[in-house]
């Protein structure tokens, strides 16, 4: 219920009041977290190092337990591009959430592609790090 409460409250002040201040604190971490999450549903990173970023019983961290991608191919080369991140919001002192852009490209068997990936993030602090608890895809 809380989660689906500061959804909807995050639609409401992405559309009156983002705060992109927040941007230089956060972004390499935010990219660099939701770039885990991406490699991992391609079979190209751990289940353990995603999970270590998530908070420990949250939604984020059972979708992934529950992402089986071992069936896919690993990629021979990997690369992203045009990365972005947007609409950083701050609820309290613990909670934040932003949206991630980039564009995914690999090459597999000599097969070059490009998939253009969004999700949202949500953030949590807890013990003084700042965890993922939450995401979606846009």
């Amino acid at each position: 219920l809380i989660v689906c409460i500061i959804k909807s409250v995050y639609l409401n002040i992405i559309n009156n009041n983002t705060d992109e201040t927040m941007k230089p604190q956060f972004e390499a971490n935010v990219l660099e977290y939701a770039k885990d999450i991406c490699l991992y549903t391609t079979n190209n990173q751990t289940q353990a190092r995603v999970l270590k970023r998530m908070e420990t019983g949250s939604k984020a961290a059972e979708a992934i337990k529950n992402i089986d991608a071992k069936w896919l191919t690993k990629a021979d080369k990997k690369s992203f591009e045009n990365e972005r991140t947007e609409n950083y919001a701050m609820f309290g002192e613990s909670i934040f959430c932003c949206d991630v852009h980039f564009d995914y490209n690999t090459v597999s068997r000599g097969v070059e592609n490009s998939y253009p990936t969004s999700y949202r993030l949500y953030f949590k602090l807890v013990d003084g790090a700042w965890l993922i608890y939450d995401f979606e895809n846009l």
